[in-house]
């Protein structure tokens, strides 16, 4: 079972929006028949027995179950459809370091790191290593967008 890359656990995001937000407002959100599982889904699992599995944690078994069944289109589908509750452009902005000089640059370290994960793949590298080289080339084709957006907005 794939575990989460992000640094934050479910039920911190959920004891993030509780403080940030207000438990009130995530009443409002997920309904009154949920007022009491706001607070269960902010609670720690290593310290608690009295805590619920929290809408991140079902809705991300359920993208697991359609991927495993060959409908990752569909899980990609509302990653994506989540996806857009955030401004990308600043999210770009904010989380993409060490941005090169110029532009033309950033688009040559993209062509270079595909070309790696190209040449990695057509000599049947290990997966893990064709996953990470494919991380890394996603990763520079967001510093050339940061560095777009920065420059050219």
């Amino acid at each position: 079972m794939a575990k989460p890359t992000n640094e934050l656990q479910s039920w911190q995001i959920f004891h993030a929006a509780r403080k940030f937000l207000s438990v009130e407002r995530l009443v409002l959100i997920f309904g009154k028949k949920n007022a009491r599982s706001v607070y269960t889904w902010a609670q720690d699992p290593r310290v608690t027995e009295d805590r619920c599995k929290d809408p991140l944690e079902a809705t991300h078994t359920m993208l697991q179950d359609l991927d495993a069944i060959g409908r990752g289109d569909v899980a990609r589908a509302a990653i994506d459809f989540l996806s857009t509750a955030v401004d990308h452009h600043g999210q770009f902005l904010t989380a993409v370091h060490d941005l090169l000089p110029t532009i033309s640059e950033e688009i040559n370290a993209d062509f270079q790191a595909v070309a790696v994960f190209a040449r990695a793949i057509e000599s049947c590298e290990n997966i893990d290593i064709v996953d990470a080289l494919r991380q890394g080339a996603i990763d520079e084709i967001n510093r050339t967008h940061a560095k777009f957006l920065k420059d050219c907005k």
